[in-house]
């Protein structure tokens, strides 16, 4: 069973490494794709700039604008922007955190349900 998270018209399929829309593939790159399960696992807790720095990046230097890209193409493919997010909530001087509406997928949960 492939997990599964969804949320509006997007699915998050973490086996296939995959962000779909409307049943078709959202373009990521791994690093935004990454970044998008990160803050989709922890929902909805934030993440701090620094904890995401190094997850993504870990023992590299790197400047804060990649992480502020990674954003903007993770918004990019949900279709939303900084000024009025749906998904991708910036907290200001701290970090970033999911909508807590994701929820595993239907196709999950019937077979969570069927293997009861």
């Amino acid at each position: 069973m492939t997990p599964q998270i969804a949320f509006g018209e997007f699915v998050l399929d973490l086996g296939a490494r995959q962000l779909l829309r409307a049943g078709a593939p959202a373009a990521l790159s791994p690093k935004a794709f990454r970044l998008l399960q990160a803050l989709v696992e922890h929902r909805p807790k934030a993440l701090s700039k620094a904890d995401l720095h190094d997850l993504l990046w870990p023992q590299t230097a790197v400047v804060e604008a990649n992480l502020s890209n990674l954003v903007g193409e993770v918004r990019a493919a949900l279709g939303e922007s900084s000024r009025r997010p749906r998904y991708v909530r910036t907290l200001h001087r701290f970090g970033y955190a999911f909508s807590p509406d994701a929820a595993p997928a239907a196709q999950d949960l019937s077979e969570a349900r069927a293997a009861l």
